[in-house]
């Protein structure tokens, strides 16, 4: 096996410094050292690519020196140097610690690019020396020795093992084996590092991708807070964009940066049309302006610099439109060809969620005893027996219940008495009399800021001083309860399971919520939307859409259910949603329904989260 190591391998793990830009730091006094094969022998250099900074003391050993000079090799190299005045940083929600080590296999460009991208997006990750693989792929049993193959296959094994800072574990992907040859490869490496058993799985590429990339920003110079009050126009003008600061000066003719915002508690998804909408302006483009993975983006210092400017008169100063939650699907939607609009539903759940506080209160009361009672007791359209109010009185389709009628859904005087209370403060029962006109004996309720001593029919509008004789039972008149249409309107038309799908989104999620209720999608000047969407939101900043329903199913029939998935994937593949929930108040879905939601979306394209009653609910 020829030991030389692929130069590919060895730049992608330590960066490259050619002869050219190597006279001109010898010119300022700068040494450099040519680390590998026949400089320092190739086992360190495999070692030092695997373990890296993880494992310095093995390195050492198998190098003969000590840990503070592995420490200041690595620290050296290329890649390193290139993030001089530069520190990583990684949201403190992400479980880097739980995270196993990645190995990629394959000798294509895409294995490549693929291990090279994500390199660099989280610690220990390996690319397989080609040589193996090209040996698994031709079918070569070569004896094993001791030569780079084996030391990469024992540096990647104590990898695997994990130490005081990470957990055990090996996943292993390529984007060009498939699993039965990722087989014969992790066969290979325990074969020639002399190992029964590599404690590996195999994953695929995409699942492997970090949700809290590690970020490489100006040391001493990110996460600063700055308190800007947005106005009410959602417009902040001319923001004072950060300089670097750790260069004694800086040239705004030659030096390039990118400025980064972070919202507070409100994460926007990654688009190229929203950053534009943001901070776009007549000399600017999608690639001087987009929304990153932390938030609004922008090229610095700018696109004219006047000669001799200091970068202080030269840096741009954006105006940022901050998108109201709407604003950010209908953008979204117009970059696709599509507009979008509230639904009726979706204006039911928003005028409820404004009156019970937010969505949190809502979802909670929705949740309850009480909140299920009450609300099944208002629905109820079954008539009564002449004479019996005891469930209250169902008048133009409208039910009308008084203390004891809630009491008897609810079950406990105390908690009858609370909830009614709280409701009447929340605008969502209103108090009233439920009156007989003497004249065309018609019934109806009478909210009691309508009527003083009298009341005035709404049929025959007779004016008439309320007795004994109007109201329509015990001896004296009874308040009666009306719940708010917008509320009535919501709960039958189903609002509360989007809500209750919403809420459990919001409650898992690291950062924040940002949503809409349902939307109506328009294709061109079509005035019939192709779909509508019961959820759509940004869940840390991932844009999601998804279907809700009460019904184990999506429709009555498969040939509906596939059309409903179809369209789903086609909406997200359309507005760059990548994440899709479909939610059931069921027990669970039907596994036709699953069947045929696997059989429409292609794994990997975008995640599926199925939600049932037990995460709805509970």
């Amino acid at each position: 096996m020829d030991q030389e190591l692929d130069p590919l391998w060895c730049g992608a793990a330590f960066g490259r410094v050619n002869a050219k830009f190597q006279e001109r730091l010898k010119s300022i006094g700068i040494e450099t050292v040519e680390l590998g094969p026949p400089y320092d022998g190739a086992p360190n250099t495999v070692r030092m690519a695997v373990s890296g900074l993880d494992d310095p003391h093995s390195i050492a050993y198998w190098a003969g020196t000590s840990t503070q000079e592995v420490v200041k090799w690595l620290n050296a190299a290329p890649w390193a140097l290139s993030k001089l005045a530069l520190g990583g940083y990684r949201s403190t929600a992400y479980p880097y610690w739980q995270m196993p080590a990645i190995a990629v296999a394959g000798n294509t460009i895409e294995d490549f690019c693929f291990y090279f991208a994500l390199s660099r997006m989280r610690e220990r990750v390996v690319w397989i020396l080609p040589s193996i693989t090209e040996s698994v792929l031709s079918g070569s049993k070569d004896e094993p020795k001791i030569d780079n193959e084996f030391h990469f296959a024992t540096a990647l094994a104590n990898l695997a093992r994990g130490d005081s800072q990470h957990h055990a574990g090996l996943a292993m992907t390529s984007l060009s084996l498939s699993d039965e040859q990722l087989e014969d490869v992790r066969d290979r490496i325990e074969h020639i590092g002399f190992r029964e058993n590599l404690d590996c799985r195999f994953e695929s590429p995409g699942s492997l991708l970090p949700s809290e990339p590690l970020r490489y920003l100006e040391a001493n110079n990110a996460s600063r807070p700055r308190f800007v009050s947005v106005p009410e126009e959602g417009i902040i003008s001319l923001f004072e964009t950060p300089v670097p600061k750790n260069f004694n000066r800086v040239n705004p003719s030659k030096h390039r940066w990118i400025s980064e915002l972070s919202i507070s508690q409100y994460h926007l998804p990654r688009h190229s049309s929203l950053g534009w909408w943001m901070m776009g302006s007549g000399v600017t483009t999608t690639k001087d302006v987009r929304v990153s993975s932390a938030g609004p983006s922008y090229f610095c210092p700018h696109n004219f610099i006047m000669s001799g400017d200091d970068v202080e008169t030269s840096v741009i100063r954006p105006s940022i439109k901050v998108p109201q939650p709407l604003e950010i699907f209908e953008v979204i939607a117009q970059s696709a060809s599509l507009t979008c609009a509230v639904s009726d539903k979706g204006f039911y759940a928003d005028e409820s969620c404004r009156k019970f506080g937010g969505l949190s209160h809502l979802t909670s009361f929705l949740r309850s005893h009480e909140g299920r009672a009450i609300g099944s007791a208002f629905l109820d359209k079954s008539p009564s027996l002449k004479g019996d109010h005891s469930k209250g009185f169902l008048l133009d389709d409208r039910r009308y219940l008084d203390y004891q009628a809630l009491k008897a859904a609810i079950g406990d005087l105390e908690l009858t008495t609370k909830t009614i209370d709280d409701l009447l403060r929340r605008g969502v029962l209103y108090r009233g009399f439920v009156l007989k006109c003497q004249y065309c004996k018609r019934t109806d309720w009478f909210a009691v800021g309508s009527i003083t001593d009298s009341f005035t029919c709404p049929r025959c509008h007779s004016e008439q001083i309320y007795t004994s004789t109007h109201w329509m039972n015990g001896e004296h008149p009874s308040w009666f309860y009306q719940l708010d249409e917008i509320v009535y309107q919501g709960l039958s038309h189903d609002m509360d399971v989007p809500l209750l799908a919403l809420d459990r989104l919001r409650r898992e999620a690291n950062d924040n919520l940002i949503a809409v209720s349902e939307l109506r999608y328009f294709d061109g000047v079509n005035k019939k939307p192709f779909i509508e969407s019961d959820l759509n939101c940004v869940v840390d900043g991932i844009l999601t859409i998804g279907e809700a329903k009460k019904a184990d199913r999506l429709a009555k029939t498969e040939k509906e259910e596939l059309a409903i998935v179809t369209s789903y994937l086609d909406l997200a593949n359309r507005l760059g949603a990548r994440q899709l929930v479909f939610a059931t108040t069921a027990e669970k879905w039907r596994a036709k329904t699953l069947e045929n939601t696997l059989q429409i979306l292609v794994p990997g394209s975008i995640r599926l989260r199925i939600l049932t009653h037990a995460e709805l609910c509970g």
